[in-house]
């Protein structure tokens, strides 16, 4: 291929990218928001996670930890947000099935939840934003590969619109106790609401896991990290730390911590929060956000393997 074609792609690709940066608008707004209590509780950071709601974040892991995850979340007494994933394995192959809604009020029938500042503020017009989604994985040749579909819709007043939007990720292990992943989200045609075109939050994130040795007899630490870039044309970082505690077969006490730049996500603050108890294949999940003023938001998840 010629230089000259080469130069032209290139500019194409960048006045794309360039055109989509200018977006402000963007829906579903229950894909802008995190999907599981662990993950919020690192910052927001799942793509090398394990478990059935890492299909909200890299749909190539869902082989590692099959089970059923459920979490319920609320912004303080204004919005309610959930989602229930469950994964199962046949053989070489792994599917998962999951679902995320946020119930919310906008200001006015005209509004979209993208256009306020916060969840924490319950406007007059109920609304609701949901996501279906249906993912596949598999391994070749040491790369697990995985893709996604959802059924999105947002819903303001009497006025709604849905589509369908794709995940495409993959993830490879290191060494035994790393994990890196890869993942583009939300690939889709705009939705349109109120005569608003309103864009699907795509995005591109690349992140890592790393577990360490056992610090102590009791002891162990696991850090994750990730960079997204999104379709407005935001770079946002964000990593958290977990520290667990097994005093006894079977029982297991965790401490997690993240920060991320929230780069005026609906009001939100960069740290967050968090704390789990596991035993045998059941475990329970919190996560605490701060948002700007005296609102909250915390979530609880239930997690069977």
């Amino acid at each position: 291929m010629s230089p000259t074609v080469h130069r032209h792609s290139l500019a194409v690709f960048l006045s794309l990218i360039g055109a989509a940066a200018q977006s402000q608008q963007a829906a579903p707004t229950v894909l802008q928001l995190p999907a599981g209590a662990r993950a919020l509780a690192l910052g927001d950071v799942f793509i090398a996670g394990r478990g059935s709601d890492v299909m909200f974040y890299n749909p190539a892991m869902l082989a590692l930890v099959p089970g059923l995850s459920a979490s319920v979340q609320r912004y303080g007494a204004a919005s309610t947000l959930g989602s229930v994933s469950s994964v199962f394995s046949a053989g070489p192959i792994a599917a998962g099935i999951g679902a995320q809604l946020l119930d919310y009020g906008a200001e006015s029938p005209g509004a979209t939840r993208s256009t306020l500042a916060t969840l924490s503020a319950r406007g007059s017009v109920p609304s609701a934003s949901t996501a279906t989604t249906l993912a596949i994985a598999s391994q070749f040749k040491g790369v697990r590969l995985g893709v996604a579909t959802k059924y999105v819709e947002e819903r303001v007043g009497l006025a709604r619109d849905g589509g369908a939007a794709f995940d495409v990720g993959a993830g490879r292990d290191f060494f035994g106790r790393a994990t890196l992943g890869l993942v583009a989200q939300n690939l889709g045609a705009p939705l349109q609401v109120n005569g608003m075109k309103l864009d699907l939050p795509m995005k591109a994130t690349l992140g890592a896991a790393v577990v360490s040795p056992p610090l102590r007899t009791f002891f162990d630490l696991a850090a994750t990290a990730a960079v997204t870039y999104r379709r407005d044309g935001k770079w946002i970082p964000a990593g958290g730390v977990e520290l667990n505690y097994v005093p006894l077969d079977g029982w297991v006490f965790t401490g997690r911590a993240g920060a991320r730049r929230t780069a005026g996500e609906f009001g939100a603050r960069p740290l967050t929060l968090g704390a789990g108890v596991s035993f045998d294949r059941v475990s329970l999940d919190y996560a605490f956000q701060s948002f700007e003023g005296p609102e909250a938001a915390h979530r609880v998840g239930l997690r069977l393997r």
